[in-house]
């Protein structure tokens, strides 16, 4: 459970990373083109910028978080939640907070996505399929003997 609980930690920081970055683009975007004088001041412009670096900071953290939760849970689950509840949580922030709208079947999307990774979700941590057969083993070929291949190519055995 405390695996899981950092996998909800990490995916809130790098929501919280990508808004940050998104608002310092903004703000750094309402001052002008930040490449038009090239490389060093747009680097100078974006180092400056304390939106810019504490989505940075947000970043490392979630790296961080995500690096402990993937030590015990599966990534099979851990990256699909990561993404996509991710992207449910900048969504619904950047259309409440930052003017962006989506249109209706770009939401009916998103639930699917949701609806997606409840169901990879509820196939993870080695359960058996539905009817309960699990799926054969791979055959182990066994090692023969030079004696044995002998009676063999003989025909003796």
């Amino acid at each position: 459970m405390r695996y899981f609980v950092v996998l909800i930690v990490a995916l809130i920081l790098n929501a919280s990373a990508n808004l940050l970055i998104k608002a310092a683009a903004s703000r750094l975007a309402a001052s002008g083109d930040v490449l038009a004088g090239g490389v060093v001041p747009a680097v100078k412009a974006v180092a400056s910028s304390g939106l810019f670096m504490l989505g940075l900071i947000c970043f490392a953290l979630n790296l961080l978080a995500y690096l402990y939760a993937l030590q015990k849970l599966q990534i099979s689950l851990a990256y699909p939640i990561m993404v996509t509840c991710g992207y449910a949580i900048i969504v619904v922030i950047a259309s409440w907070k930052m003017g962006e709208s989506l249109v209706p079947v770009q939401w009916v999307g998103i639930g699917l996505m949701l609806l997606g990774v409840w169901l990879v979700g509820s196939g993870v941590n080695g359960r058996k399929p539905a009817d309960g057969a699990m799926p054969p083993a791979p055959a182990v070929p066994q090692q023969v003997s030079q004696a044995d291949a002998g009676q063999i190519s003989s025909g003796q055995r």
